[in-house]
């Protein structure tokens, strides 16, 4: 079996949020002030699209996501396993193509992700997104976030 993605199943979000890493469950918290379960199940029930990443064992590799919480505006965001980088090459361009697909649905996409979380800000300046502001005191834990967005090239 080769890493791909299918729809999220609720026992997916359980068995993410045993296995989260640690920069996540500590950019979750810090955000919402939630346990991993809890955000998760939240991220789930709030977004239009949920995916699952499969690892070519068939383990889950992360979660990830958009929802539209303003009109034109996506907010994408994702959450993983220590294993990703087990599958990254191909996780890398299928997620700039899905983020990409994303992009032409909805013009703005936007969100948030903790100033400490250097993997995820890394992966978001490789999918295109641009840090345009720094929130000292973001969330539930009121510590430094960074907004990111992406606008399609015209």
């Amino acid at each position: 079996m080769t890493a791909h993605y299918r729809t999220t199943l609720k026992s997916d979000v359980a068995y993410l949020a045993d296995n989260l890493r640690k920069a996540d469950e500590e950019e979750l918290y810090a955000s919402m002030g939630r346990n991993p379960l809890e955000a998760l199940l939240w991220s789930w029930e709030v977004s239009d699209e949920c995916n699952t990443i499969i690892m070519p064992d068939g383990e889950i590799g992360g979660i990830f996501g958009i929802s539209h919480p303003y009109r034109n505006v996506g907010c994408p965001w994702m959450m993983a396993t220590n294993r990703l980088p087990e599958i990254t090459t191909k996780f890398l361009r299928v997620s700039k193509q899905w983020v990409e697909r994303q992009n032409s649905i909805y013009p703005l996409l936007m969100n948030y992700v903790d100033e400490r979380n250097e993997v995820a800000i890394k992966w978001l300046r490789f999918l295109g997104f641009t840090f345009i502001n720094r929130v000292e005191d973001f969330g539930y834990a009121k510590v430094p976030f960074y907004e990111f967005v992406r606008i399609p090239n015209v």
